[in-house]
């Protein structure tokens, strides 16, 4: 778990994760639902414009967050979400800045970005999903992750690692991981065929209650990496559940509709 910190500046509330990046080199930022300007069912900081929030409400809540966080919305990048494990390196001015702006500008069949680049930040959107910001501090690399039942199924995370490691010569037991709020096996009830899967999948056994089972989604993200070399001391997370908690949206809890909290990282220069 990792001491997160809830920042309100005017308009809009984001979270950090306090006392883990010392040295200011790299942001690390995680948003819910308050602040912003989005109306019902997207109140307020909705940040995706793939849900049915007017376009011109997502575009003022990131011109916001980025105008807070002092980064450029022009360069903000990120990708299409499709729930697969495709990974993409984010190293050139024709990545930079995709889906700023619309959501068919975006990085497309994508759901995990790497940079080595200053001041690009790189984001994705969540509503439950898990979203997993990889920090090398040596190497000055980021990452973020996109990790719903799909992609923790197919092993995005890992492929993620895999990346920093082929394309950065990262080295992974000096790899940091935030994992941001996201449902909790609390709330996230699933069929016995899916339960079923992931328990021979990942030789596991799910959380059962009154016949129901639960998954943990982070639970599973975690074991994979232990399983690839990361060390578990270097695995924070926010250990927040998104369904449980109304300061940030839920899929689930609200049905589909609802909008979208971001997870940010960006190198500073």
């Amino acid at each position: 778990m990792f001491n997160i910190e809830r920042i309100k500046k005017d308009n809009v509330v984001y979270y950090v994760p306090k006392g883990l990046l010392c040295k200011k080199d790299v942001l690390v930022v995680f948003t819910g639902r308050l602040g912003g300007v989005s109306e019902p069912p997207y109140e307020f900081l909705n940040l995706s414009p793939n849900v049915g929030d007017e376009i011109k409400n997502v575009i003022k809540n990131r011109e916001t967050l980025c105008s807070e966080l002092n980064l450029n919305l022009d360069r903000l990048t990120t990708c299409e979400q499709t729930h697969g494990d495709k990974v993409v390196i984010v190293d050139d001015d024709s990545s930079i800045g995709r889906g700023a702006f619309l959501h068919s500008g975006a990085i497309p069949k994508t759901d995990a970005l790497i940079t080595n680049i200053a001041e690009v930040p790189l984001t994705v959107f969540c509503a439950d999903c898990v979203p997993i910001i990889i920090v090398d501090p040596v190497k000055r690399v980021v990452g973020v992750v996109h990790a719903g039942w799909r992609g923790t199924y197919a092993g995005i995370v890992v492929k993620t690692v895999q990346k920093f490691i082929y394309k950065f010569h990262s080295c992974p037991e000096e790899l940091l991981f935030f994992i941001g709020p996201c449902i909790g096996s609390c709330c996230y009830e699933i069929d016995t065929s899916l339960a079923r899967m992931f328990e021979e999948k990942f030789a596991l056994q799910l959380d059962t209650r009154y016949g129901k089972s639960y998954l943990n989604l982070v639970e599973i993200n975690i074991k994979q990496l232990v399983e690839n070399k990361v060390k578990l001391e270097k695995i924070y997370c926010a250990n927040i559940c998104t369904s449980c908690n109304s300061d940030f949206f839920s899929y689930r809890k609200e049905k589909g509709l609802t909008g979208r909290q971001g997870a940010l990282v960006a190198i500073i220069k």
